[in-house]
This record gives C-alpha cells, sequence and structure tokens, in this order.
C-alpha cells in the first residue's frame, strides 16, 4: 500500500496495487563462470521485496498521524520521494545493488504495477 501527493485527492488515501518484480543483473562473468551466485541473488531480493511487502509506503517528509501508526504497523518511507513505481522501482533497485555490495555489477529493476503498467531502472 502507498500514499502518494500531488496527484488527485484520492490518492492521499491509503491504497493497494498488485506489484510484480523482475530483476536482472549485468558484469563480467568472473572465474566461476558467473556474475553472481543466483542463490545469493534470490536471498536479497527475497530480503528487500520482504521488508515492502504489507507495508504502508509514504513520502519523505509525510507526517504520519497516530490513526496511521495504529492502523498500520509496517511503515517505509520513500527516500526517493512520492512512492510512485518509478520511484519504487529506483528504491529497489539501490537497495539491491547496496546488498549485493560490489561496485562491477549493475541492476536492472523492472517493477510491474497490475497487467498493464511497469517501470524499468538501473542502477547505479
Amino acid at each position: 500500500m502507498h500514499i502518494t501527493h500531488g496527484f488527485l485527492d484520492i490518492d492521499l488515501i491509503p491504497h493497494g496495487h498488485t506489484y510484480r518484480l523482475s530483476v536482472e543483473i549485468s558484469g563480467k562473468p568472473g572465474s566461476e563462470g558467473y556474475i553472481l551466485d543466483l542463490r545469493e541473488l534470490e536471498r536479497i531480493v527475497k530480503s528487500v521485496a520482504s521488508s515492502l511487502d504489507r507495508s504502508l509506503i509514504v513520502p519523505q517528509g509525510y507526517t504520519i498521524s497516530n490513526e496511521i501508526q495504529t492502523l498500520f504497523r509496517k511503515i517505509t518511507i520513500c527516500d526517493k520521494g512520492n512512492p510512485t513505481l518509478e520511484n519504487m522501482a529506483l528504491m529497489i533497485a539501490e537497495n539491491i545493488y547496496k546488498l549485493i555490495g560490489r561496485k562491477d555489477i549493475i541492476i536492472r529493476v523492472t517493477l510491474y504495477e497490475g497487467a498493464s503498467y511497469f517501470c524499468r531502472v538501473s542502477y547505479p
């Protein structure tokens, strides 16, 4: 679920979407023959995704009322601004990149919102 501001008034009401995530990595394979052990990538992606699952995602600077805190036990601040599809994809890509901890890998995240829309970002 998320709250966005600057769009329609209805977007200020917590609302959810069905998201699907795809992650690609690019880089040079090492002596083992792979860029990154896919089990490690899967562990990292699951960790990042589960940190957002069932969370209310709010824009940085959003005033969280007592009522919101009571209704939503898990609140995540989108440090990229409004938690739009684009900003959430960027936030996910950055978090995956940081957890991988290697500067020689490029992360490409595709975040799908429902069946019709998606955003693809690369990081860094």
